[in-house]
């Protein structure tokens, strides 16, 4: 959920600000995205919570520059401005992080492996 610009709109119950961001997330979706990251490096809590906030298929003709001014800004933002206060990286750091996970959708994508996991995801549900 993203808030208004000045961050003054009321949080509903259960839910956190993204550090000093004006983004709001679940406890619950904070805590399962997170927790995936538990025990690894920085970086890869920075890349879980871009698992959570986009899908591959949205970040396919992105850059981490073709980011700006666009919608997406308002959850990198905040991606970033997690990354420097709850994780104590640099800025350098978490732009890394990014433009890896980036890459990686976009590897994903052009192998076909997005598509093969929503499939068996389908299969699961039935």
């Amino acid at each position: 959920m993203i808030l208004d610009s000045e961050g003054q709109d009321a949080i509903p119950p259960n839910y956190t600000r993204l550090s000093n961001s004006n983004v709001a997330v679940t406890f619950q979706w904070l805590s399962l995205y997170l927790g995936k990251a538990k025990e690894q490096k920085k970086s890869c809590a920075i890349k879980m919570l871009i698992d959570g906030l986009f899908e591959p298929e949205e970040m396919f003709e992105e850059t981490l520059k073709s980011l700006i001014g666009t919608e997406k800004e308002h959850l990198l933002n905040a991606v970033r401005v997690f990354g420097i206060n709850k994780l104590s990286m640099n800025l350098t750091s978490v732009n890394r992080a990014v433009t890896e996970k980036i890459q990686s959708f976009k590897k994903a994508i052009r192998q076909g492996r997005v598509q093969k996991m929503r499939q068996q995801e389908e299969t699961q549900n039935f």
